[in-house]
């Protein structure tokens, strides 16, 4: 194989991988994807003795640069770095993956090499919804979001499942092609020509029929296929090709099955979202704290429905840094507390910046994110906050705890404590962000609303929405503030991973943006009512609080636990097999 067919094969991967990623394209693709990457590995396994591993980890890290990116360009708007570091980290990462299985596939053979792509993949996903370098924006199941009709049994598996799909039905078509081998009857059809097209071939004349068999000798040598025996070959297996026709077609079945018998459940409750549009790059810095809460009081005051249970305000929507010591005297609340006076049966859930300061001579432990002030025996912590207003004295507090590696956090910063130091000017910040220890739910005055709080990029995390709701949440509330990417393709794909996260959960969405798509989504994932990019407003809606627990609610990423188990079992027997065969 040419080095350039090795580098269109690379290429092809990721393109064909970005493509459900930018919204433009059927998600069909998906399933075809990793098929080219597939050929490439074949040939360096075939071809083992000539080539070492590290020749396919090269253009499989190829693959998954152009990958991150087609579907990351958009994230170099606040910051170069923004893209630098998905296309080095996550190309690295998954190049890393596919390199073990081609390792452990020339040790074991090619059974545990198919079994190990499968199930590696998975297991890599999983980690990389729970460890420090976190960035499941790009698992695969999650590229089929833009179709919910034909993922509603996530409520069953979660976005694993999805990526579980894609991969076994690319591994089904890779090994379909393998048995075909069309070009080999292509092949064996010159082969068994007349002695006249025979003495064409070996002349030296360029006859087209020439050109066409060396063509064609080209394309078996690239599969490693061997023209003379063409003929020999037998046809394709049924069998192959029903299996594949099983795995594609039940599991949409069974979802249009559900999405069309599906009813939401719950009694219904009036929520509203406002969305201020105040742009994160000049008039976030230009107006007072005041000024743009004003701005969001009289938006939420504008709606002509005042029978409303709870107003989301976004992420950050109080953009001043707020001692929890001194909430009872701080003069951003005011207003708030005002509006929920006038209006006595509602609530509001907000977000803000917050912080806590911690002392040496306190008996409490010091959080291993907070950072020592200079000249003082104080340490202090910030967070990224959501809060809960109603006519209790008590304000309710979560704080964000899926942090945004290289913007709220850098990796591994409690462990080794000069990496908080480091700063990268990404989306418009560099404070390193406290967490807390689990989700906890807002519960309203009555205990009627029990919502999840997520804030911003916590809705890709899938396993850990599920924990708000383990905790009783019966409804999701996104705060968010997509405006840092512009409007680009970037806010509409965050907002498809709530409808995913509904999907999972059995639970509607609310979901107010500061600037992106500010929107309800009800039970089954669709969208009921949505605002627009770069709108002022303020809009409302009924949805239903539902109590009934999921499988997946109940089981979290139990594929991605499986995966991660087989995969430590799998490189145990590599180890023990490399170590047999030195001895």
């Amino acid at each position: 194989m040419k080095n350039s067919t090795k580098v269109i094969l690379s290429l092809l991967s990721g393109v064909l991988l970005a493509l459900p990623w930018l919204n433009f394209f059927p998600e069909i693709i998906i399933f075809l994807a990793l098929i080219p990457l597939f050929l490439l590995e074949e040939y360096f396994y075939q071809n083992k003795e000539k080539y070492s591993p590290i020749n396919f980890f090269l253009y499989a890290w190829l693959s998954f640069a152009v990958w991150n990116l087609i579907s990351f360009w958009w994230s170099y708007q606040p910051s170069i770095y923004g893209l630098i570091a998905p296309i080095v980290l996550n190309s690295l990462f998954l190049a890393v993956v596919f390199w073990l299985v081609h390792i452990v596939k020339r040790k074991l053979g090619e059974n545990y090499g198919y079994f190990g792509f499968i199930i590696f993949i998975i297991a890599f996903e999983y980690l990389h919804h729970n460890w420090d370098f976190a960035f499941p924006w790009l698992s695969l199941g999650s590229g089929l979001a833009k179709r919910i009709s034909i993922i509603q049994w996530y409520e069953f598996t979660g976005v694993l499942g999805g990526s579980l799909w894609i991969v076994v039905v690319n591994l089904l078509i890779f090994n379909i092609i393998k048995e075909l081998k069309f070009f080999r009857v292509f092949c064996s059809k010159f082969q068994v020509s007349s002695s006249k097209f025979s003495r064409a071939i070996n002349n030296k004349s360029r006859s087209w029929k020439k050109i066409i068999y060396l063509k064609l000798k080209t394309l078996c040598e690239t599969c490693n296929l061997q023209p003379v025996t063409c003929y020999k070959q037998q046809a394709i297996s049924p069998q192959k090709l029903i299996t594949l026709a099983i795995i594609l077609v039940i599991p949409i079945t069974i979802s249009l099955l559900i999405f069309r018998n599906y009813e939401e459940k719950g009694k219904q409750v009036n929520i509203a979202v406002v969305q201020p549009n105040i742009d994160p790059y000049t008039q976030k810095y230009e107006l007072t704290a005041n000024e743009q809460i004003k701005i969001m009081i009289k938006l939420a005051d504008s709606l002509e429905n005042k029978d409303i249970d709870l107003y989301i305000f976004p992420e950050t929507a109080i953009p001043i840094n707020i001692n929890e010591a001194h909430f009872d005297t701080t003069k951003y609340f005011t207003p708030i507390k005002d509006f929920i006076n006038k209006n006595q049966k509602s609530e509001i859930l907000i977000g803000a910046y917050t912080f806590k300061e911690f002392s040496l001579n306190n008996t409490i432990n010091i959080p291993k994110s907070a950072t020592k002030i200079e000249n003082s025996n104080n340490f202090i912590d910030y967070y990224n906050t959501a809060l809960f207003f109603n006519d209790e004295d008590k304000i309710q507090i979560y704080h964000k705890s899926k942090l945004l590696m290289g913007v709220e956090k850098m990796p591994f910063q409690t462990v080794f404590q000069f990496v908080k130091n480091i700063k990268i000017n990404i989306a418009g910040g560099v404070t390193w962000y406290g967490t807390q220890k689990e989700p906890s739910i807002f519960i309203s005055e009555n205990e009627k609303i029990r919502v999840a709080p997520i804030i911003c990029w916590e809705s890709v995390f899938g396993e850990y929405n599920s924990q708000f709701v383990q905790k009783g949440a019966n409804i999701i509330a996104v705060i968010t503030n997509d405006g840092w990417w512009g409007n680009t393709i970037a806010h509409k794909r965050h907002l498809q991973f709530s409808q995913i996260r509904a999907i999972e959960n059995r639970r509607s969405v609310a979901r107010s943006a500061n600037t992106g798509i500010s929107c309800f989504i009800n039970q089954k994932g669709q969208i009921l009512q949505k605002t627009k990019y770069n709108e002022r407003i303020a809009i409302t809606d009924k949805l239903f609080i539902n109590e009934k627990i999921t499988f997946y609610t109940e089981n979290g990423d139990i594929i991605g636990k499986i995966s991660a188990f087989l995969s430590v079992l799998v490189l145990l027997m590599f180890f023990v097999r490399s170590k047999m065969k030195k001895v």
